[in-house]
Parts: structure tokens; sequence; C-alpha cells
């Protein structure tokens, strides 16, 4: 899964749509994956047309990797195999949730939350 930000009013969609090049595991495996991929891709082009609604989730969106990133180090990520990249950043991204959740309760601004 690749987070999309949507950064502009007048972006060109075409372009982002003719950049999507499946995976190679999609050919090489079975039929379903290449069909999950295009399912996948059908979805995102529905949702994208409709940017509008989601502005709010884009705020969302980059409160949760400010977070991440400046409280809990994600941007010191300097792992060099993928399995212990997947434990730091499986850490770091459940620890945001909570995080945030707590700030939440207690009535902080989540975009104080970084230099809190």
């Amino acid at each position: 899964m690749i987070p999309i930000i949507y950064p502009k009013k007048n972006t060109n969609l075409d372009g982002i749509f003719s950049s999507f090049n499946p995976p190679l595991d999609a050919f090489s495996a079975s039929k379903y994956k290449l069909r999950l991929w295009m399912k996948i891709v059908s979805n995102f082009k529905e949702l994208i047309i409709n940017w509008e609604n989601f502005k709010q989730i884009r705020s969302k969106i980059e409160d949760f990797f400010n977070i991440a990133k400046n409280s809990l180090g994600m941007k010191r990520n300097h792992q060099y195999t993928k399995v212990s990249v997947q434990k730091k950043v499986s850490r770091i991204v459940f620890l945001t949730q909570k995080l945030i959740h707590l700030f939440d309760e207690i009535n902080i601004e989540i975009k104080a939350t970084p230099f809190w």
C-alpha cells in the first residue's frame, strides 16, 4: 500500500493514472493478484475524482505522519533489512495511533502533539 496525499487543486489526474504499474509479482503469480490490483486501481480512480470530500482525511493523514516522524522517530529509520523496518514502523504506527487517541481524550489539539 502506498499512501497518496493529493497535492494541489489542479492536479493532472490522467498523469497520475498513466503512471500506475502493477507490481511484478502480479504477473508471475496467479491471475488473482493482477485482478486484485486492477480492482484497487479502479476503486482509487473513483475515490480520487471525488477528492473534495476527502480534504479532512488528508489533513488527518498529514497530522499522523507528522507525529510519527517528529515525536516517535520515524524520520530516523536507519534499518537495513525488510524485517527490521517492518518491526520499527509497525511499532511507530501503533504508538502514533495510541498517542493521538490519548491526546484526543485529554482535549489536546492533534496539531500540537509533535511539539508537546
